[in-house]
């Protein structure tokens, strides 16, 4: 299942692409999911303050710009991934 969390990895999806990265092996990955994490927890805190207020909680998704940098990097380890695979579809 591509979902599935893995220990020690970041998923990141985009379109019908999954990426499963090993923690640590990218710094812009870490960096950026662990600002994710954050976000998340504080969203689901808000939500909470709001049911307990009884008032209407915001959107269960956190949203975030990512940093430029951060998708310039990634793209380029898309481009790097391909090229590895390309390498690879040859029979040793």
């Amino acid at each position: 299942m591509p979902f599935e969390n893995v220990p020690g990895t970041h998923f990141l999806s985009t379109g019908n692409t999954h990426y499963r990265i090993p923690e640590g092996m990218f710094p812009a990955v870490d960096d950026f999911m662990a600002k994710w994490k954050a976000t998340e927890e504080l969203a689901e805190r808000n939500r909470a303050e709001a049911r307990v207020a009884g008032i209407r909680p915001p959107p269960p998704r956190p949203f975030f710009p990512a940093d430029p940098s951060f998708l310039v990097e990634l793209e380029a380890l898309k481009d790097e991934a391909t090229r590895a695979l390309l390498r690879r579809k040859d029979a040793y």
